[in-house]
């Protein structure tokens, strides 16, 4: 991430949206399946809940403690945001862009 953007475009930015990008970036699926999967591999409700707190939590201004829960977290606020970008008829690329091109 820090070299997309070179290093002190990014030091100001939030923990979560960092490495939940660099997760995205890569697909962090496997990661976030870990956390709310249950025993059949569906999806566990209450850890699901557990998850969305988490992410709600960092948003929320919760310290980043760079475990892989929080990781998790951050993806899944990232996978949220790209699908409202989506859903505008976007990209996260363009996103990711103007971003870019703000801190130029």
């Amino acid at each position: 991430m820090n070299l997309a953007f070179v290093v002190n475009k990014t030091i100001h930015m939030l923990s979560w949206f960092k490495e939940g990008m660099a997760e995205f970036i890569h697909s962090g699926d496997e990661r976030l399946e870990y956390y709310v999967s249950d025993s059949v591999g569906g999806v566990d409700a209450t850890k699901l809940n557990n998850m969305v707190s988490r992410a709600t939590d960092l948003l929320n201004g919760d310290a980043w403690n760079s475990d892989s829960r929080d990781y998790a977290a951050g993806y899944l606020i990232v996978k949220y945001l790209d699908s409202k970008v989506k859903s505008t008829g976007n990209m996260t690329k363009s996103f990711m862009q103007s971003i870019q091109t703000r801190f130029s």
